[in-house]
């Protein structure tokens, strides 16, 4: 039986890998092994269609999506 090698790491989005700014809004990511977390931070009257697609050229986001709405402000 082959050794598996475990390792362990922190991370934290205080202090992000890479932080994307887009018209009205932020990402920022920070990846663990081969899975990548994000915090999005959207502003009022911010749209998929006018803040986005004109960066990434696609009709929709392609990223594969698992979330969880922590605050609102309004």
């Amino acid at each position: 039986m082959a050794k598996q090698i475990r390792s362990m790491q922190k991370k934290t989005l205080n202090t992000p890998d890479e932080v994307r700014t887009f018209d009205k809004g932020k990402v920022e990511l920070a990846t663990v092994g081969t899975v990548t977390f994000g915090r999005a931070n959207f502003e009022p009257g911010w749209k998929w269609s006018e803040s986005v697609k004109p960066i990434v050229k696609t009709e929709y986001c392609e990223a594969p999506h698992m979330y969880s709405i922590t605050s609102l402000v309004g």
